[in-house]
């Protein structure tokens, strides 16, 4: 991270990546945003930053990436990172919770529609960084190719290796969830 990066998280959902980027370069970081359509996200994500003491420089929006013309000025963000819905319409097995379904499947929105918030968003030279299947990595490489966006792979972690681990098992990090 360079010093004062605004980061935009497009379907932030409780906020979790905007606060592992805060404790690991919140000395450098100016701001985070993270917009999530789901209100019950977006409540549980203002309470995992407040008992985490970022309210200062991490806010949650409620809102679609579908709107962020309305949401954000053009080019305001210099990263834009996002976890969009990774399963293709009618495929995968589908949870019986809503709030799963919609972060998990592209029901109400794809790929591009995510890659064209952070397109819109992104400050020129700006950055984008998704987490994303890697055995979709055609796809995602295809839908940013449309958007002439030039698309660099930097890592490519299954759910075995040790970053994976070592992010689902931080120390410091208070959240808030369902169950």
């Amino acid at each position: 991270m360079k010093p004062g990066e605004l980061i935009l998280d497009i379907g932030s959902g409780c906020g979790i990546i905007g606060l592992i980027i805060l404790y690991r370069h919140g000395n450098v970081v100016l701001k985070v945003t993270g917009l999530e359509k789901q209100g019950d996200l977006v409540s549980i994500g203002r309470k995992n930053i407040a008992i985490n003491h970022f309210d200062k420089n991490f806010d949650m929006i409620e809102g679609d990436a579908t709107e962020v013309k309305n949401l954000f000025r053009a080019e305001t963000f210099s990263v834009v990172i996002s976890n969009p819905p990774f399963f293709q319409q009618h495929s995968g097995r589908l949870s019986r919770d809503d709030e799963s379904r919609a972060a998990r499947h592209q029901e109400e929105a794809t790929l591009e529609t995510f890659i064209h918030a952070a397109a819109y968003c992104l400050r020129n030279r700006g950055r984008f960084a998704t987490i994303y299947p890697a055995g979709s990595l055609t796809e995602l490489l295809l839908a940013l190719k449309k958007k002439n966006r030039r698309g660099y792979v930097l890592s490519i972690h299954t759910q075995n290796t040790p970053s994976v681990q070592n992010l689902s098992s931080w120390k410091e990090l208070k959240t808030v969830g369902k169950g």
